[in-house]
């Protein structure tokens, strides 16, 4: 379980406990955190990926000349304004314990000695929204520079690795857009759309905006997912060093020790986070896309032992929160009927009861709005421009029609 509290932090005075669930959604006016929100959870995730994997001197250097503030704003462009004296960022998982106090003091991260052995790599994904340069500027990743590390480069830098992943022959069946296939040209070096029901192929240079919002999603989601159990990138000194920590943890036995070294050489768990997955869609693009996403993370889930695999995403749109609340509600139901509820909604789709929350944010202070009793994501702070327009409505047609 994952716990973030934040105080005096941009737009935030106080978050108050914030759990992170397999899925997690945040709803709130614009700028009101919801961002801010994402991109501390973020960066305390890659953080303590760095830990646990053994990175060399990664304690040291986020506890050390005040390097946790430091690439929280330039890596997220933040500016100064986001801290002061009273800010408090408190990031607790069952594997560490980060603290940051003010905006002048050094980080301090305590490392549970009871969750050594159960240490893992994760496959993480930061997915902005500013997504869809990556199909609407041609070779974005030779044109894009900038002279500081940031989250728009790495998430472009990510899109070129991942793209060729996809294939002719292999391509990525999209979920958001009906009968549609992605694949990487290799010849042409050009991402391509392919729609079955008019035998048409084009460039997503040439796609709607939709479509281009909504495929770094799907794709970078479905490598992330798909990579579990499979070898992550590390460097030969992070292996030794991993290598060792195992042999250290283990303490003599051999399976244990090579147990851990599995988990931390590969892939067991994904954790993502996405900003406005309904961006440019339809809302039935948008239930899909959603629906997607939660299948994605089940299935994630499900094929590692490690229970961790979590997104989290910020929306403004009530489709996203409906979709998500009715598959709140298939958990429960599943509970007590499987066979029935199977019939109306894929099992595919279906979480762990508890597993989706979504949290309100609003004048710096947040809130859950899930209710408990009817085990539903609660949909009046997101959606009470229905209300002011059926009140309106009934004053206009009284006036209509006497």
């Amino acid at each position: 379980m994952i716990k973030l509290r934040l105080r005096n932090f941009g737009p935030i005075i106080d978050s108050g406990d914030l759990s992170i669930s397999m899925v997690t959604m945040l709803i709130g006016p614009q700028g009101s955190g919801k961002s801010s929100v994402l991109k501390v959870l973020s960066l305390c995730s890659w953080l303590e990926k760095l830990i646990m994997t053994g990175r060399p001197k990664a304690h040291y250097d986020y506890t050390h000349y005040n390097r946790f503030v430091k690439e929280l704003k330039n890596y997220y462009r933040l500016n100064d304004n986001y801290f002061s004296d009273n800010t408090e960022i408190l990031y607790e998982s069952d594997f560490i314990l980060l603290r940051q106090i003010g905006h002048k003091r050094n980080a301090t991260i305590a490392i549970k000695n009871n969750s050594l052995s159960r240490r893992h790599n994760s496959a993480l994904s930061f997915i902005p929204s500013e997504r869809n340069l990556v199909s609407a500027i041609k070779n974005v990743e030779r044109t894009y520079r900038v002279s500081d590390f940031d989250v728009l480069y790495d998430f472009i830098y990510e899109w070129s690795k991942v793209r060729g992943k996809f294939t002719q022959t292999s391509p990525l069946r999209l979920g958001s857009i009906r009968n549609a296939t992605y694949y990487y040209d290799t010849k042409t070096g050009g991402d391509m759309i392919y729609l079955q029901d008019s035998g048409k192929t084009f460039s997503t240079f040439y796609a709607s905006s939709g479509l281009q919002s909504a495929l770094p999603v799907e794709a970078l989601l479905t490598y992330k997912c798909s990579a579990i159990g499979t070898q992550a990138p590390v460097s030969v000194e992070q292996c030794e060093a991993i290598e060792k920590m195992a042999a250290t943890i283990a303490r003599g036995n051999p399976e244990t020790a090579k147990k851990i070294t599995d988990n931390l050489q590969n892939y067991h768990a994904a954790k993502l986070f996405i900003e406005e997955p309904e961006q440019n869609l339809f809302p039935d693009s948008q239930w899909e896309l959603v629906r997607k996403v939660t299948g994605l993370i089940n299935s994630a889930r499900s094929s590692s032992e490690n229970n961790d695999s979590f997104a989290v995403l910020t929306t403004h749109s009530p489709y996203v929160l409906n979709c998500l609340s009715i598959l709140a509600l298939a958990s429960k139901a599943y509970g007590r009927n499987p066979e029935a509820t199977a019939e109306i909604i894929d099992p595919a789709l279906i979480l762990p009861e508890g597993e989706i929350n979504g949290w309100f944010i609003n004048q710096g202070r947040m809130e859950s709005i899930f209710d408990q009793d009817l085990s539903m994501l609660l949909g009046d702070r997101l959606d009470g421009v229905s209300d002011i327009s059926e009140d309106l409505i009934s004053q206009l047609t009284d006036i209509i029609y006497g």
